[in-house]
């Protein structure tokens, strides 16, 4: 065996039958890669000249973890990276060797994302103007790199709206809903645009605060092109993916909270993504879509392989011939995914999963414009009642099952308003809520010459909350972008039809709740496939098939077998499944529908007689009764008959406001669901 140091050439001195053990385990079981055991070089003067002296105390360089390195033995050659651990004066130097994705991942940690852009801006972008200007033509989702749509941030305690679009007139002015052009009764001098496009004024600890334009503004980064750029910095090529080739996963961002990324004139790449380490970002990405990123060391390229993909893939290799004696079975207790992100933000109440909220509410179903889960309720006619924003955890909770756990390194949104902004405008509604803005590149000038002011000021702007990793996709509308975590047949969200679950990790979860028991055999692998057999792929062993957990060979010395830990695929009898999200979120068979069977309207002192107080606002109580069975159906009939009373404040012919009064008798009737 020899090992080259690729920096100098030179080949390190080696011990007499020095032998390296290395593991390569499959990432989607575990969070390490191919990597050997410690061993120990000789401390000769070569060796520790080409680990930069490790052995000297008095050594103020940091200790060498990225020495570019090669093993080869026979037809075996793997170019790895290798780490000094340790050494000790004229007797050894401790060292370990990572390769193919061990090498790949380890460089990535501890490296801010940031470091990626450096002191880059985007191009083309030089004043407040030219900023604002390219920033509002990126609400066309034209742009490869970058996209943009309104979002709301809390800075202060209060909500604001970030690259808020609105309707405005020449000076800025919001648009009032009842100016229309006299010949065409179209709006008059009216068009689209940041509401911060123009200087404003905000309320800080009850303070003005003179706004120039350009606050509120931000550009969101393209998923994809941070992935691309990440594995260039590295020294790697990004091949084409399904996230490049399926909508809406080609045009996905990740947001961020910088109120104030442009109002130098230029925006800095750095400012726009997540405040996390390289290794954190990719993490996001194999954790919540079940995939992982598989680099070529030779050719410096990485794909992105999904799990869901390998299982119908036929098997890599047959391990028949490499096995020596009998392999051993050790049966898994079944299991059940539970899958969650480390923080979500929510407006509503708060579940453990969806199989928590759904015993609960058992008429629970997904609404897939946004995600949420609702019911319906019935008065005098039908309500929805939102029980839960949609980013919840997917988790199905069978008591019987043990629970294997994945948490995504991310953040999630939910929908929120912004009410420091007025009706008459588009920002009216819900839009994503980001969570706690941050102000990094300006220091706002107060209208109050007071100390005081200045000291509010400076508490202001010296909270920097961090952006922690939140993907959206967009959703383009005639005139601005919204921001969702919904599309047709795609959801970041865990739970529903086109949810993370069903889409990227159902089959991980068939495995777990019916196979992946673990299967150790001895295996003496040849050099080939040493240096070739792929452990997130299945393999063939006497005619069944599995999948590797960890991969462990030896090289140097002389040649042993070595154990390898196998997981089965076989889903054994009785299978057991999670219920299907399009089943279990989704509207299906028997519903009622409201009939109502008498209506009068009643005097002011009838209402007080009933038990109200004149001018009162009284709304009818929701019932929210099962869903009637096909018995029902088919017995046809009403049920649930009762007597209701509601207020409301109704308009005379002259505006005027008047409040009435009403007396319902409702009953419900079964009907199918449409």
């Amino acid at each position: 065996m020899k090992i080259t140091n690729l920096t100098t050439g030179q080949a390190y001195q080696l011990t007499p039958g020095t032998q390296l053990e290395i593991e390569r385990p499959n990432l989607f079981f575990n969070d390490y890669g191919e990597q050997s055991y410690p061993v120990d070089l000789p401390d000769t003067d070569l060796n520790r000249a080409l680990c930069g002296y490790p052995d000297m105390p008095s050594n103020r360089q940091k200790p060498q973890t990225d020495i570019p390195a090669a093993i080869s033995e026979g037809d075996y050659y793997m170019p790895c990276r290798q780490a000094v651990l340790g050494a000790k004066r004229k007797e050894k130097i401790t060292t370990s060797f990572y390769m193919n994705e061990g090498s790949f991942l380890s460089r990535m940690q501890q490296v801010p994302l940031v470091d990626v852009f450096g002191d880059e801006t985007v191009p083309g972008v030089s004043t407040v103007e030219e900023g604002i200007e390219w920033c509002w033509s990126l609400m066309t989702d034209e742009d490869p790199h970058f996209g943009i749509f309104p979002a709301i941030v809390q800075l202060d305690g209060v909500r604001r709206g970030l690259n808020a679009a609105v309707m405005m007139d020449e000076e800025g002015n919001l648009f009032e809903w009842g100016r229309r052009d006299p010949s065409t009764g179209l709006p008059e001098g009216i068009s689209y645009g940041f509401w911060n496009a123009f200087p404003r004024r905000e309320t800080v600890d009850s303070r003005l605060v003179q706004l120039s334009p350009g606050y509120y503004i931000t550009p969101f980064i393209r998923a994809n092109y941070l992935l691309q750029r990440l594995f260039a910095y590295f020294g790697y090529t990004l091949q084409e993916s399904f996230f490049d080739e399926t909508k809406p996963f080609d045009k996905m961002l990740f947001v961020n909270n910088t109120a104030d990324a442009l109002v130098n004139g230029t925006i800095l790449l750095a400012h726009l993504v997540p405040d996390c380490y390289c290794n954190t970002l990719i993490d996001v990405f194999r954790k919540k879509f079940c995939c992982e990123f598989v680099p070529d060391e030779t050719a410096h390229t990485v794909r992105v392989e999904f799990f869901k993909d390998i299982l119908v893939d036929a098997p890599s290799d047959d391990l028949t011939g490499c096995l020596v004696g009998y392999p051993e079975i050790n049966f898994q207790e079944p299991r059940q995914l539970k899958l969650s992100s480390d923080s979500s933000l929510t407006e509503g109440e708060s579940f453990e999963g969806g199989g928590e909220l759904k015993r609960k509410y058992p008429d629970a179903y997904i609404n897939y414009l946004n995600g949420q889960f609702e019911r319906v309720g019935y008065t005098n006619t039908e309500v929805v009642e939102v029980l839960s924003d949609g980013n919840i955890p997917y988790y199905a909770g069978d008591p019987d099952l043990e629970d294997y756990e994945v948490n995504v390194p991310d953040s999630q949104f939910c929908y929120g308003r912004d009410p420091s902004l007025g009706e008459d405008l588009v920002m009216t509604g819900s839009y994503p809520y980001i969570g706690d803005g941050r102000m990094l590149n300006s220091v706002l000038e107060g209208d109050f010459d007071t100390e005081a002011a200045e000291a509010d000021l400076e508490e202001f702007e010296s909270s920097e909350h961090k952006q922690d990793p939140m993907l959206a996709f967009t959703n383009p509308r005639t005139y601005y972008n919204t921001g969702t975590h919904t599309w047709a047949t795609y959801s970041l969200l865990y739970n529903g039809a086109a949810g993370i679950y069903e889409k990227f990790w159902r089959d991980f979860d068939n495995l777990l709740r019916n196979a992946l028991h673990q299967v150790t055999a001895s295996l003496l692998l040849d050099n080939e496939q040493k240096r070739s057999l792929p452990a997130h792929r299945k393999v063939t062993m006497d005619g069944s098939e599995y999948l590797v957990n960890i991969l462990r060979y030896t090289l140097g010395g002389n040649q042993v077998p070595l154990d390898t830990d196998l997981l089965t695929t076989l889903m054994q009898e009785p299978v057991s499944t999670a219920t299907p999200h399009s089943e279990l979120f989704t509207r299906q068979g028997y519903t009622w529908k409201v009939r109502v069977d008498s209506s009068e309207s009643l005097t002011e002192g009838q209402w007080v007689a009933a038990g109200y107080t004149a001018q009162q606002a009284v709304t009818a109580q929701a019932i929210y009764p099962p869903p009637p069975t096909e018995a029902q159906y088919e017995a046809g009939g009403s049920y649930h008959t009762r007597t209701v009373y509601y207020s409301l404040v109704r308009y005379d012919d002259r505006s005027n406001p008047y409040w009435s009064y009403r007396k319902t008798t409702v009953s419900l009737v079964p009907a199918v669901v449409e």
